[in-house]
């Protein structure tokens, strides 16, 4: 994507960040400290995280699940980002791996929209992501 900017570009143009570092990026920066946890107000005052938020219904689904799947089909273990899958899909009600921490095709390919998984629009190799 020749005319995308990085995510350190785009903070400094953003943001007039000075950051050429992304860790020192991370730690100091104007843009992700705006995000705030997504939360909601319950019935009796309690709080609690919003599980219907782009975090979840986007970012696992046609992020972090697009990663796992590379990562599989590179046989690169990902104990991480399965974790976080594995605490989003208990929280949602969802089944996007299997036991055994794969992605679990039945359910995210059963419908259109679960899942962005390459696979999910004809690609079933990571050659077929790549131009």
């Amino acid at each position: 994507f020749k005319y995308m900017l990085s995510y350190l570009e785009l903070e400094r143009l953003s943001h007039s960040s000075q950051n050429f570092d992304i860790k020192k990026s991370l730690k100091e920066s104007k843009q992700l400290g705006l995000i705030k946890t997504p939360t909601v107000v319950c019935e009796d005052g309690s709080v609690e995280l919003d599980i219907h938020c782009r975090f979840f219904t986007d970012d696992i689904a046609y992020g972090i699940l697009v990663v796992k799947w590379i990562a599989e089909e590179l046989n690169v273990e990902t104990p991480f980002i399965d974790e976080l899958i594995l605490w989003s899909q208990n929280l949602r009600g969802e089944e996007f791996l299997t036991e055994e921490r794969k992605i679990n095709k039945a359910f995210c390919l059963k419908e259109k929209f679960i899942s962005g998984i390459p696979p999910s629009y004809g690609i079933h190799s990571v050659d077929g992501i790549l131009d």
